[in-house]
């Protein structure tokens, strides 16, 4: 540890050196603002984080945070150890991955995510840290991959789903899907279409060929698969069929299954 002083006698910085490269926290005491001067650097003498404290230790004002090339990796304000307004998050080649706002550490109001490029990927609200309000995520191509809402953390109403090759629709209830869900192709033909009951599978769910006929036909009750489900062709017709009792497989194409374990 290295420690200087002022010619009154008063420690004015401190920190760690190996090999005369600085490691670990250095501090330069501002004693007229009653701060602290922090630059924390690695074994390798790269800094790692820079910015201001109070005479306790607590971060406040600005501060940037670097990877360990050099490159800034975020940066923002702190306001009584607590990160407070924008903040911004680089990817390690300088362009803007990242920027909200925090209000007493926690995310609050619009955050919005960035491909390599500049194009939006993905705008969320916030409220004292949980998602609450619109969010919206996009593909490279600027077109939307996801649309709903959000209540304390939540998904809530109507979604709007991108996933793979297909759409999907339905409402959220603190999370969890509720009543009907359809599926759909690219070209919009329906792909599934099943109600649900607090996220769990209930009554009917069919899935459809690609040219309309049907291609499964299922049955739960609440969630226990039960009655006849059925697999058709593109043609309509039947190519195997099962029997469901209490989520246990009693029947294959009329044929009873052997439920006995050796």
């Amino acid at each position: 540890m290295r420690n200087q002083y002022d010619e009154d006698g008063n420690l004015i910085a401190s920190g760690s050196f190996i090999n005369n490269v600085p490691v670990g926290i250095h501090r330069e005491y501002l004693r007229e603002k009653s701060q602290v001067k922090v630059d924390e650097y690695d074994n390798s003498g790269q800094v790692i984080s820079t910015g201001v404290t109070t005479d306790k230790g607590n971060k406040e004002e600005f501060w940037q945070f670097f990877y360990s090339g050099g490159q800034v990796r975020l940066e923002g304000n702190y306001k009584n150890d607590k990160r407070s307004g924008v903040w911004k998050f680089y990817y390690p080649d300088g362009e803007l991955e990242q920027t909200g706002s925090y209000r007493n550490g926690l995310e609050d109001g619009l955050w919005t995510w960035y491909y390599r490029g500049g194009q939006i990927r993905r705008e969320e609200n916030y409220l004292m840290g949980r998602e609450d309000g619109l969010s919206v995520e996009y593909d490279r191509n600027g077109e939307e991959i996801a649309r709903g809402d959000f209540i304390d953390g939540l998904e809530e109403g109507e979604w709007f789903l991108k996933v793979g090759e297909q759409i999907e629709k339905g409402v959220y209830r603190a999370g969890l899907r509720q009543g009907t869900w359809r599926h759909y192709y690219i070209d919009g033909t329906l792909k599934f279409e099943g109600d649900y009951v607090q996220g769990i599978p209930n009554g009917r769910h069919r899935y459809y060929h690609e040219n309309g006929k049907i291609k499964e036909e299922q049955y739960y009750r609440v969630g226990s698969r039960e009655k006849s489900w059925w697999v058709f062709d593109t043609e309509g017709n039947v190519v195997i069929s099962y029997v469901y009792s209490n989520d246990k497989l009693i029947r294959v194409d009329g044929i009873k299954v052997n439920l006995e374990v050796d």
